[in-house]
Parts: C-alpha cells; structure tokens; sequence
C-alpha cells in the first residue's frame, strides 16, 4: 500500500529534460514479509526513470521510503507514468502510483541592462538538517543521494539555460559536479537537485553548493547538504 508520496517539484509544467524528484511510503499489507527479488517497477512513455528499485527485507506491517530521480521528455507534450510493487515473476500487486506531466519550453522575459544576479535560499525540499537541533540525515555507505533545494530568483537578471548550480566546497563526493537549473525569471523560485553518492567511511560530511553565472561568476546564498553515513 502507498501511504504517502510527493513530487518535487510539482509537475504542471516542466522544461525539456527538467529534472523531477518522485518520493514514495510504502507499506507492506500482505501476509509475508518482502524478501529478495521484489521490485518497484515503471512504466511510461518518454519519461526517463530507473526501470526498477529492488524491495526487500521488509516485514508485514512495516514501510519502505522510496526517492527516485527521474527526467521530462525532451519533446514538448503530455505525459504519464505509472509505478508499482511487482512479484519475481513480474506480475504487479498493490497500490499503483502515477505522475503527469506537461513538458513545454518556457519564455524568458528580457533582462534589463546591467541586472544584476541574486539567489536566495528558501528551503531544503530533501534531506533536512538543523545541526543546531541536533537533526542531521542519517544514510547508508553508497547510497544514492537525491538532494533539492528550493531558491528564489530575487534579483534583476532572469536565469536562463547558461546558469548552473555548483560545487564549491567540502568533501568532494561521487556524482555531480553541477546541477541543472530550470529557466526562472526574476522574482520566481526554481527546485534544484543534484545527485551524489555516500562516501563509504562512516561520519559526518557537508558539502557546499552556489549558484554560477554564466561568465562564470558566483552569486547568492552558499547552500549545502549535511548528513551521517552509518553502517546499518
């Protein structure tokens, strides 16, 4: 059964090839628990996403949270995709889970001469911290980390398709190096995500990310993600 999902950021309307987080609860109601070769399967047309994520060790009664990273269409249009829980033979059971999407190019007002680059941090969308309340993610060595931040434009010069997210500080990790960010005018606030991967000694790690222009300069609020690899 899925008792909770959410899509980061909301899908009504996406830019080709835009970058979407899908995030399940799932719960186990059957009368066995989910051992080896269960799957979260998909399927759809034009979406770009894992073909599966393996479930098991799950006991009845018990959930799983699930967080997939998965890309619009690159051609303009309506899109559909569906997940759900599949049994090693394929056959599908339990509750199904859909996205919708309408992938289309967005407009870009003109800036005005000489505007000026600005990016405020709103929220961590992923992966929470608040060291100061003793709140830091805990992860597993090798996990796939799908980290969204949620950052307004505020200042004169829209964001264009030559403006990125980028590392600049801490550990350097697997993945990323910089981050797709979707066309947001002046004003508008943009879900970024950059995808890394857990370093396998246990610890605490923070690295730290900035909005890059596209001379190359950096601007805006220096964010980050903080969390503890724990061997589990």
């Amino acid at each position: 059964k899925v008792t909770d999902e959410g899509t980061y950021p909301d899908p009504v309307t996406l830019a080709p090839g835009q970058p979407v987080i899908r995030e399940w609860t799932i719960t186990n109601r059957s009368t066995c628990a989910w051992q080896e070769e269960l799957r979260w399967g998909f399927s759809g047309d034009g979406i770009d996403a894992p073909p599966f994520h393996s479930v098991e060790g799950v006991d009845v009664g018990d959930s799983i949270r699930i967080r997939e990273l998965v890309y619009a269409p690159s051609t303009p249009g309506h899109y559909r995709a569906v997940w759900q829980m599949r049994d090693p033979s394929g056959t599908p059971f339990g509750d199904q889970s859909q996205i919708e999407m309408d992938v289309a190019i967005p407009e870009l007002p003109a800036s005005p001469p000489n505007c000026v680059n600005k990016a405020l941090f709103i929220a961590d969308i992923t992966f929470q911290d608040d060291p100061q309340q003793g709140r830091i993610p805990i992860v597993a060595p090798t996990q796939r980390l799908h980290k969204a931040w949620l950052l307004r434009n505020n200042g004169t010069c829209g964001w264009n398709e030559e403006y990125s997210l980028v590392y600049v500080g801490g550990p350097k990790l697997e993945g990323s190096d910089s981050a797709y960010v979707p066309i947001t005018p002046t004003g508008e606030c943009a879900v970024v995500v950059v995808t890394l991967v857990a370093p396998t000694e246990p610890g605490l790690y923070r690295t730290f990310w900035q909005m890059q222009a596209p001379s190359g300069r950096l601007f805006g609020d220096k964010i980050w993600i903080s969390f503890e690899v724990v061997h589990q």
